[in-house]
């Protein structure tokens, strides 16, 4: 995996692990009705993929992944821009 895509999912599982742990705190189980184990940042980084990335001609720009339903379904973005880098993760949808 190319390093600029560790770095994007690694920057959003810092910002975002805590936040899909309450999520799963609050029910989100698996198909049998088991509580899922905690999620880490690099259990994080792993389960999330790009679905899209967006660019504008300042070079501000949108990454979007898919949630691997930590967030039962909701978008992930991270944004910033290419003189400023990542700027903040947050989800969507």
């Amino acid at each position: 995996m190319p390093k600029i895509q560790n770095k994007f999912r690694a920057f959003a599982a810092e910002k975002l692990t805590e936040l899909a742990n309450d999520w799963q705190d609050k029910g989100y189980d698996d198909e049998d009705g088991e509580d899922l184990a905690a999620i880490t940042e690099e259990s994080f980084a792993g389960r999330i993929v790009i679905s899209e990335l967006s660019i504008d001609a300042e070079g501000d720009y949108e990454v979007y992944y898919d949630d691997d339903d930590m967030f039962w379904g909701h978008v992930i973005i991270v944004n910033g821009s290419v003189d400023g880098g990542m700027e903040d993760a947050y989800i969507a949808g």
